[in-house]
């Protein structure tokens, strides 16, 4: 897998965003997103969820579409969402998106 801040480094450039941007965009407190981005070999450094994976892929989606709404998912993604939704992906990230912001 591709390691984890490279990652989130090519998407905030891509997206053009500051990293407090980035966290609102995919909703989360830019305090807590400060985790995913440390070394691995940090004590403190955190693996990004499938949910977080979702929001920063739909935020990347969005913004490559700027007319409109576009589900874009790689595919195991795509199906964790179908799952959460019950076979409706974009059911399932509202829900997953709604429960996660619910509890951060």
């Amino acid at each position: 897998m591709e390691d984890q801040r490279k990652y989130l480094n090519s998407i905030k450039t891509e997206l053009g965003l500051t990293w407090d941007q980035f966290a609102e965009r995919i909703g989360m407190n830019s305090r807590t997103f400060k985790v995913y981005r440390l070394p691995e070999s940090s004590n403190e450094y955190r693996e990004l969820t499938p949910l977080m994976r979702i929001a920063i892929e739909q935020a990347r989606a969005n913004h490559k579409n700027r007319d409109g709404w576009q589900l874009v998912l790689p595919i195991d993604l795509k199906q964790l969402a179908e799952e959460i939704g019950g076979g409706d992906a974009e059911r399932g990230i509202e829900v997953a998106l709604k429960n996660y912001k619910s509890t951060s």
